[in-house]
């Protein structure tokens, strides 16, 4: 036996354990469009928990897409459409609770308190999502006495250098 004929058995049975499993995910990828949309989801789902807080040289997504045949644009599609929304949750969460404790703090304000507590976030993101919830501060009238009585039986003259 030769060192050349034990890597190509190695070789030929990697292969056809790669052709097993994409053969049974094709078997269950379904007819019909709502099923191959739901069975995208549920290998898109699979790659992110398994590519999450992997170290480098382990699976990465390129492969783990070209394992389960589906393209890696379609997964980072995918991830465009659902992960920013995850992020941006908290983030909304937060400017709530402190919009809503602080009725008088504004966009600045409340953008200036997130930053220090650490969140990396620009005022226009924080009053976009303010803007959305309808949170943006109330705002406190300036004094105008009333000084005018107009209930006065005297006669209104017109005010002829208007006219």
């Amino acid at each position: 036996m030769t060192a050349g004929s034990g890597n190509e058995s190695r070789k030929s049975g990697n292969s056809s354990s790669i052709s097993i499993s994409s053969r049974s995910l094709a078997a269950l990828r379904g007819r019909s469009a709502p099923e191959q949309r739901s069975w995208r989801n549920g290998i898109f789902k699979v790659i992110e928990k398994m590519t999450t807080g992997l170290s480098q040289g382990e699976f990465n997504i390129d492969r783990m897409c070209w394992l389960a045949g589906v393209s890696r644009a379609s997964y980072y599609r995918h991830w465009l459409d659902s992960a920013p929304r995850r992020a941006e949750t908290g983030l909304r969460d937060l400017i709530q609770k402190v919009a809503l404790g602080n009725a008088h703090y504004g966009y600045r304000r409340i953008g200036a308190l997130l930053r220090r507590e650490g969140w990396q976030v620009n005022h226009k993101c924080v009053l976009r999502i303010m803007r959305e919830d309808n949170l943006l501060c109330l705002r406190t009238r300036s004094f105008v006495p009333g000084t005018t009585n107009s209930r006065h039986g005297w006669q209104v003259v017109p005010n002829l250098a208007r006219a």
